[in-house]
């Protein structure tokens, strides 16, 4: 499903979320960087982070394809709170900084409404 980032970033702000600023994006031409595994400790360094923007800031421009984000609602018993993302902080602020208007979700409150509905087949990964 397709949704407009700017809508997305009223409601949420990855940057917080993963601790890095657009300001200092901007300062510095960080290396861009592929995928690394979950485990290892280069995910813990600023480097990494901005460079994984970088690397999805150029696919971007290049109109070539990436993952699509996971989102999710937070809640607070029976009331929606907001929303979250799930996976795909880096893609997010990726396609605010190359000024992206839509991004594709993978998941969410939809998915999960339309699997329980029988619409589509493919369970909710939880």
């Amino acid at each position: 499903q397709k949704v407009l980032v700017a809508r997305l970033l009223k409601l949420y702000n990855p940057y917080t979320a993963i601790g890095v600023t657009k300001d200092e994006y901007l300062a510095q031409n960080w290396p861009p960087r592929d995928w690394v595994p979950e485990c290892s400790s280069e995910r813990n360094q600023k480097a990494w982070g901005y460079g994984r923007i970088v690397y999805f800031v150029n696919q971007l421009k290049a109109g070539a394809p990436v993952d699509p984000i996971i989102i999710d609602m937070t809640w607070h018993g029976y009331s929606c709170t907001g929303l979250t993302v799930i996976d795909g902080h880096h893609r997010l602020i990726a396609a605010d900084i190359a000024n992206t208007e839509i991004i594709l979700i993978g998941s969410g409150v939809i998915d999960i409404l339309n699997w329980l509905a029988g619409i589509h087949d493919t369970p909710p990964a939880f």
